[in-house]
């Protein structure tokens, strides 16, 4: 019902994703730029010109690096980061815990991941890459961990597109395993 994505930038990926939902949902853009919620203002104007009148669209500035503890998630809701959290390199536990308490039933990651690398000449200079670019580091080991201690459960990693410099993104879907009480 509610679909939230952190980093969103220009809004393109909250808008293909609601062009393709026949159900309505609530659409929340969070980013640091002032620029990102202007447009989400604009999508929520213009939706019946851009035919997703049967959607909401919600923004928000937040910023990833820091600890976030105003951002109220609602219920029925999923997780989407699409490149955001590569900027985060290896400070990236702030963002994990706010995803972990919050009551997501789905976080997917398309993020460079650099725990995926082989050992062969190709992959050797797009890890060089990816660690001078300062990417995302060690979050899928984090996330194995957080699986074997059964505070998570991962349902998909896959990598899907790279260049000759980057491996570029992998998808990683997961969601809290849910303790009873």
């Amino acid at each position: 019902k509610n679909i939230y994505e952190f980093g969103c930038g220009p809004s393109h990926n909250l808008l293909n994703i609601a062009k393709n939902c026949k159900n309505s949902k609530n659409f929340f853009g969070l980013d640091w730029a002032r620029s990102s919620q202007k447009i989400l203002e604009l999508l929520e104007k213009k939706k019946s010109t851009l035919e997703v009148n049967r959607h909401y669209f919600f923004s928000e500035k937040i910023d990833m690096l820091k600890k976030i503890e105003n951002l109220k998630v609602t219920k029925s809701s999923a997780c989407l980061t699409y490149g955001s959290m590569e900027q985060l390199g290896s400070n990236f536990k702030n963002f994990y815990n706010f995803m972990y308490k919050s009551p997501f039933d789905l976080i997917i990651n398309i993020e460079p991941i650099d725990d995926l690398y082989k050992n062969n000449l190709f992959d050797q200079y797009a890890y060089k890459y990816h660690c001078k670019r300062g990417y995302l580091k060690n979050y899928l080991s984090f996330l194995k961990k957080k699986e074997q201690n059964k505070k998570i459960k991962i349902l998909k990693v896959q990598k899907f597109i790279g260049s000759e410099m980057d491996d570029g993104w992998t998808i990683i879907i997961w969601k809290k395993i849910r303790t009873r009480l």
